[in-house]
């Protein structure tokens, strides 16, 4: 048996901007390539030495500056001396590039999962956000084009990439869920209780308060009807946080659960019991040119959304009949789409029918994940 696990080749993922849970990391990547290969995941994010499911996962933190993040990834990989490196981030990609020149052989396949060096930049302001952002886009370019194959979570991101990269081979390996930890569970809204939910990293930009605004608004509007909200997440920001919680204990026409985060194999217990999910992001830049990822997941629960009008979204699924796309900002709009749901149960019934449909029809990792070991088995023919 162990003459046999030596003959796998083997595989790093590593990261400095998730933790090596994340459920792209290691619910999707890592378990899929595990079943052929060795894997190893090295994250920046968290102090952690563990095997799981045969994965290995090696963490470090407190190394502030980049110089010192490269030199311990570089460490990492080298002990486990892979054929095939994936990156996260353009960092991580510098590193890989250092333990490539001692590994001719060796691939490097960046997996662009956000906008990048707009996920950094936005959080500055004036001149320093200007320079930051030339120095990280030339970072991007360079990175990018060092690397053997380019891999996009979504075709919106895939064009800034043959742009920058155009002579880079690029494959499109999506976000959708692992169907076998979905279950369907089709809303039940009686006529006088509703479920509405939001599940997800947690913060005033993704909307929370302005469902809060849409939930008093819906109580109001229909003074007979229970209306409660789970919140299953957790808030980026300390003070945010501080700053919700004041707020809703100023009311009482809205119940309010609140569910702590938990392995992506039991997010569906979190929010089976919903009837409406939604995610009011603001529209900026990001949030604009971004798939939301847990969308796919409430349809795969055949939960009928109610998602703020981004055009990826349309892109991705073409005819909304699953759920709505409104303006976040119009509690009025949003009310009257929840209403339409407790008024209409053959619609609501069919809206979450056809997000399952869909989400069972291809859009899920069983598929996506043909994708990936067929990508792995070319890079290391």
């Amino acid at each position: 048996m162990i003459k046999e696990l030596d003959k796998r080749k083997r595989i790093a993922i590593i990261t400095s901007g998730h933790l090596p849970y994340d459920e792209r990391i290691f619910w999707k990547f890592g378990k899929t390539l595990s079943e052929k290969f060795d894997v190893c995941i090295i994250s920046s994010k968290e102090n952690i030495n563990t095997v799981n499911d045969n994965i290995q996962i090696i963490g470090f933190i407190d190394l502030n500056k980049p110089k010192a993040k490269i030199e311990q990834f570089l460490i990492h990989l080298s002990d486990f001396n892979p054929e095939l490196v994936f990156c996260a981030q353009p960092l991580t990609i510098l590193a890989a590039i250092q333990f490539k020149k001692k590994n001719k052989k060796v691939k490097i396949v960046y997996d662009v999962t956000e906008w990048y060096p707009e996920n950094i930049t936005t959080k500055l302001i004036g001149l320093r956000r200007i320079f930051n952002y030339i120095i990280l886009f030339l970072l991007n370019i360079l990175t990018s084009n060092l690397c053997d194959w380019i891999v996009v979570g979504e075709s919106v991101k895939k064009r800034r990439y043959k742009i920058i990269a155009p002579l880079k081979h690029s494959t499109i390996i999506g976000y959708y869920p692992v169907l076998k930890f979905f279950n369907y569970t089709p809303p039940l809204i009686a006529n006088d209780k509703i479920v509405l939910c939001y599940a997800g990293v947690i913060t005033i930009e993704r909307g929370i308060i302005q469902l809060f605004e849409v939930a008093k608004a819906l109580a109001v509007k229909r003074p007979g009807l229970f209306v409660s909200i789970i919140i299953a997440g957790k808030f980026t920001y300390e003070e945010e946080e501080i700053k919700f919680k004041r707020l809703i204990a100023h009311q009482d026409n809205v119940n309010i659960t609140f569910k702590h985060w938990t392995d992506y194999d039991k997010v569906y217990f979190l929010i089976k019991d919903a009837d409406i999910c939604f995610d009011l992001r603001k529209l900026n830049f990001i949030y604009k040119n971004s798939l939301p990822i847990k969308l796919f997941e409430y349809m795969a629960c055949g939960k009928p959304f109610i998602y703020s009008d981004i055009s990826a979204i349309r892109n991705e699924i073409g005819d909304i009949s699953c759920g709505f796309l409104v303006n976040p900002d119009n509690v009025d709009e949003i009310v009257d789409r929840i209403t339409d749901y407790i008024d209409n149960k053959s619609m609501l019934k069919s809206h979450s029918l056809e997000g399952r449909k869909i989400i069972e029809n291809g859009k899920n990792w069983e598929t996506e994940s043909n994708k990936l070991l067929s990508l792995v088995d070319t890079l290391l023919k």
